[in-house]
């Protein structure tokens, strides 16, 4: 069945690209699906011996295993999409839908990533409030919300993978707005942080299954570039916080930045609720089965996913222990988390150090010093569109002339661009914004260069660590998504010091000179990644099926 394209869309023939595979990639429905939160290991291996990827199980184990599949093959009707061209399987929405459904996605990760940075320009007026704390406990309000997104992996993962992406996520989404009502309404700091940090913990779900839910229905082109809209949302988003929070505590109270996240989440749940369909494949598949069996009448007709029971054990291993065992033992993983987690922790300095060169320094008033964050904005606006170009027109082509296969280096190239960059932009930054003798642009253009750099590194950062530990991608970006949020939660601690100490020069410097130091670290992997790969018992060698 072709794919339509709506005569709106026939002008971009880029944009009509990613809704078609790579020539001569895999099209196989339900062989393989393995994302950002990835399928459960028996799953996989289920659906890998009943596609012919995989050898059934040895041992007496299997042969009981094996012959139990056959006696009861006998007995059920097996229901499977019907070819690869199914309409009703995600990857053959038409393109309108497609892009609907990213964009409700973006809306909900914008939204409980904005929640996080909004308490941040509160600060004052509730040290004002709450005279008895000090600056380090009001930080709190950020940290603890990032605290609770190191939840997300072990507990919403799981729930992604059994129930499909919509519940989860929409329930996270809801508990998000709801638990943002505790420090709206909380009349003393322990019922304001505590609500904070629930908040945040609900509101992991929307991070930890965005990735997988904006793969589900894309191939290999278009999924690469819909996960950089997914991402772009929850890097960017925190940016908005010192701004939109702003003008609220210039013009009302504190507590409207936390009313504006209750509307806000509230609104875009009960929206998405509604009009978000489901994109998770075998739940799709169990649904149309269930639909089957009620219409037949015939209660033999079963799918391959109907029988699917994920063990307590198992999601431990997977979402627990496993992170920490590749942490401890992968150099891949170990290096490209950190330098992640180093970049993530900086976007969240970032919204302190910023009032604190243009409010302190320029004495630029509150609300308006937050505005030249916006240059980050342009800087994540400009790697979305340099990583889009490489990706169809370099990466494609390479992938396409490979027969599908991709190998997990070709993504480092734009890593390496943004690792230069980053450093650049926080050198430029540092001995400009907080120098009244330069013109207040000089500083927004060094934020640009910054945030392009910081995007193209925290983007590449993903993509490659999910090429690399296909088998267990779970697994991996459990344990990245867990560091990662460590990092951002305890920057915010040590801003306000750092730069009450050594200024915004010498502190800004500070962390250009470890970005340099880190610059290695992606150069090393594009020359040395594939026998390094080589070495490892979890990554993949040699080049990866796509």
């Amino acid at each position: 069945m072709p794919i339509r394209t709506p005569p709106k869309l026939r002008a971009f023939p880029w944009l009509r690209a990613l809704n078609t595979p790579f020539p001569g990639g895999n099209r196989k429905i339900c062989s393989r699906h393995i994302d950002l939160t990835a399928s459960s290991a028996s799953t996989l291996q289920a659906s890998e011996v009943e596609n012919g990827l995989a050898p059934p199980l040895e041992g007496e184990q299997g042969k009981e295993e094996n012959a139990e599949g056959e006696k009861e093959s006998q007995m059920l009707q097996l229901h499977t999409w019907d070819g690869p061209e199914d309409p009703d399987h995600p990857t053959n929405w038409p393109l309108w839908k497609k892009l609907s459904t990213t964009v409700m996605l973006a809306a909900i990760t914008f939204t409980v990533s904005l929640n996080s940075a909004m308490f941040e320009p509160a600060t004052q007026q509730v040290l004002q409030e709450f005279p008895g704390i000090s600056q380090e406990v009001t930080v709190l309000g950020t940290s603890l919300y990032l605290l609770g997104f190191c939840l997300g992996p072990p507990f919403w993962g799981p729930l992604s993978e059994k129930f499909g992406r919509k519940a989860p996520l929409l329930t996270g989404s809801g508990g998000c707005a709801l638990f943002s009502l505790m420090p709206a309404l909380g009349h003393n700091i322990p019922v304001i942080l505590i609500g904070r940090f629930l908040a945040g913990a609900c509101g992991a779900s929307p991070a930890t299954i965005v990735g997988g839910a904006a793969s589900d229905n894309w191939h290999a082109l278009g999924r690469g570039i819909n996960i950089t809209v997914a991402v772009g949302s929850i890097f960017g988003a925190p940016l908005f916080g010192p701004i939109i929070g702003g003008f609220i505590t210039k013009s009302l109270t504190w507590r409207w930045t936390m009313w504006l996240m209750v509307i806000l989440g509230g609104s875009v749940t009960a929206f998405c609720i509604v009009f978000l369909p489901e994109t998770y494949a075998p739940v799709l598949l169990k649904r149309r089965t269930k639909r089957l069996r009620k219409s037949t009448g015939d209660m033999s007709i079963r799918c391959s996913f109907d029988n699917e029971k994920m063990a307590f054990g198992v999601v431990c291993n997977i979402y627990l222990v496993r992170p920490w065992t590749l942490l401890c033992t992968e150099p891949i993983l170990v290096l490209v988390t950190t330098y992640q987690a180093f970049i993530y922790g900086i976007l969240y300095l970032s919204l302190s150090a910023y009032p604190f060169a243009f409010k302190r320094a320029r004495h630029w008033p509150t609300g308006v010093d937050g505005l030249p964050l916006l240059s980050q904005h342009i800087g994540i606006l400009t790697s979305v569109g340099l990583t889009v170009w490489y990706v169809v027109n370099r990466l494609a082509p390479r992938v396409a002339a490979a027969n599908g296969k991709l190998v997990p280096e070709d993504r480092l190239p734009v890593m390496i661009f943004g690792a230069v960059l980053f450093p650049a932009g926080l050198f430029w930054f540092a001995w400009t914004a907080a120098n009244v003798h330069v013109h207040w642009i000089v500083p927004c253009v060094a934020g640009v260069v910054m945030g392009c750099g910081m995007f193209s590194v925290f983007l590449q950062c993903m993509a490659y660590l999910i090429e690399v530990y296909l088998p267990v991608a779970n697994s991996a970006m459990a344990s990245n998504g867990m560091v990662r949020s460590l990092f951002g939660a305890g920057f915010p601690l040590f801003a306000s010091a750092m730069y009450n100490r050594l200024g915004v020069a010498w502190a800004t410097s500070l962390l250009a000179f470890l970005a340099v130091a880190m610059i290695p670290i992606p150069v090393i992997f594009y020359v040395y990644g594939a026998r390094i790969r080589g070495w490892s018992k979890n990554a993949v060698s040699g080049t990866a099926d796509r």
